[in-house]
């Protein structure tokens, strides 16, 4: 008889140690998914902010290509203006007298984009740009 209880008895701990390792896994298994999506969070919110930064890119060079046209059309009183594009304010500023520098600063959701344009003497009265560029600071 002894033997019977001690055999019953090893299957009893048996049980208790496939429940302990159970829910350690569990934990385990818990945590790991917790992280992964806290990282698919993380970079659907940095891809969101890129997509953002890019369209406000476009928009500030769409600030530069709409005050070119009104710079020719007008290229004596055309200082530059203040409009929205897509729900962004875009602010485009003129300087210089027959060499011009326009920049162009586009601002949505805290973010800002500018670009600066230089334009040259011009030729045959055709406008001539020299540089186009995207301005860090």
């Amino acid at each position: 008889m002894t033997k019977n209880k001690r055999s019953l008895a090893g299957k009893a701990s048996n049980k208790g140690q496939v429940l302990v390792i159970l829910i350690v896994f569990m934990a385990i298994m818990s945590a790991v998914t917790v992280m992964a999506v806290n990282l698919m969070i993380t970079n659907s919110s940095s891809a969101r902010k890129f997509e953002q930064g890019v369209n406000l890119l476009q928009i500030a060079e769409s600030g530069v290509e709409l005050s070119l046209i009104k710079l020719l059309r007008d290229p004596l009183n055309y200082t530059g203006e203040t409009f929205t594009i897509d729900g962004a304010s875009v602010t485009v500023n003129i300087t210089g007298g027959v060499t011009k520098t326009l920049v162009s600063t586009g601002v949505l959701d805290g973010f800002t984009r500018k670009v600066e344009v230089l334009l040259s003497d011009p030729i045959d009265d055709t406008m001539v740009i020299t540089s186009w560029k995207e301005i860090y600071w």
